[in-house]
C-alpha cells in the first residue's frame, strides 16, 4: 500500500512539473493585426471577444515545459506572438529537439476588427467568429473555420480545410484530395483555399 502511495505521489509531482499555463492580455484599441508564428505549437484556437482586449491562454505540457515562454511584441499596430525557450535553457545532449516532447496549446480571444495571420508547421488550427481578413499557412495541421464570417486565404500541404460559412465566394483547389464546396448566391466574403494533399469542404452554417 505504501509503495502505491509513493508511486501516486511521484506521478502527481511529475505531472505538476510537466505542465505550465501562461496568461497574457493586451489593449486591442491600438492593434489592427495579430501575427502568430506557430512553429512547434500543437493546437491554435481563436474566437471573438466582446471586450476591447486581446486575451491569450497558453498551455505547455511535457518535458522542459517549465522553460518555455511566450514571446510577444507590438509594433505599428501588429501584435506578434510566438513561443520559445528561456535564453539560458539548454536541451539535453541526447535530445534532437526539445519540441518533440512538448505539447503547446494556444487559445486566443480577440475583437472582431482584428486581422489574423497564422503560420505553423504542426498546429491544428480553429478560427470561429467575425474577422476582416485571415491568412493561414500550415504544413501538417488541419484548418477549421467554423462558424466563420470574413475573407480568408488558407494554404496547407497535408492538412484538411473545413469551413462553415454563409454568403461567401470560394475558390478552392486540392492537388490530390477531394474538394466539396457550397457556392452561395450572395458573395459578401471571399475564400481562397488551397492544399496539396488534403481535402477541402465548405458548407453552409
Amino acid at each position: 500500500m505504501k509503495f502505491k502511495l509513493v508511486i501516486f505521489f511521484l506521478l502527481v509531482v511529475h505531472l505538476s512539473i510537466a505542465q505550465k499555463q501562461t496568461e497574457k492580455q493586451w489593449n486591442a484599441q491600438q492593434i489592427e493585426k495579430v501575427d502568430i508564428n506557430g512553429e512547434g505549437i500543437f493546437k491554435i484556437n481563436i474566437k471573438n471577444s466582446e471586450s476591447n482586449t486581446i486575451d491569450l491562454l497558453v498551455n505547455f505540457e511535457g518535458e522542459h515545459s517549465e522553460h518555455l515562454v511566450i514571446i510577444d511584441s507590438v509594433s505599428q499596430g501588429v501584435l506578434k506572438l510566438s513561443t520559445g525557450f528561456q535564453p539560458l535553457f539548454k536541451a539535453d545532449n541526447d535530445k534532437l529537439s526539445a519540441h518533440k516532447v512538448l505539447s503547446v496549446e494556444l487559445q486566443l480571444s480577440i475583437p472582431k476588427h482584428i486581422h489574423l495571420n497564422i503560420k505553423s508547421d504542426i498546429a491544428q488550427t480553429k478560427v470561429e467568429g467575425h474577422f476582416p481578413n485571415v491568412f493561414i499557412e500550415l504544413k501538417t495541421g488541419n484548418c477549421t473555420l467554423d462558424p466563420f464570417f470574413g475573407n480568408a486565404t488558407v494554404n496547407t500541404i497535408n492538412g484538411n480545410i473545413n469551413v462553415k460559412t454563409n454568403n461567401a465566394k470560394t475558390i478552392a483547389k486540392s492537388k490530390t484530395g477531394i474538394v466539396d464546396v457550397k457556392q452561395f448566391k450572395l458573395a459578401l466574403y471571399q475564400l481562397k483555399l488551397q492544399t496539396v494533399n488534403g481535402t477541402i469542404n465548405v458548407s453552409k452554417i
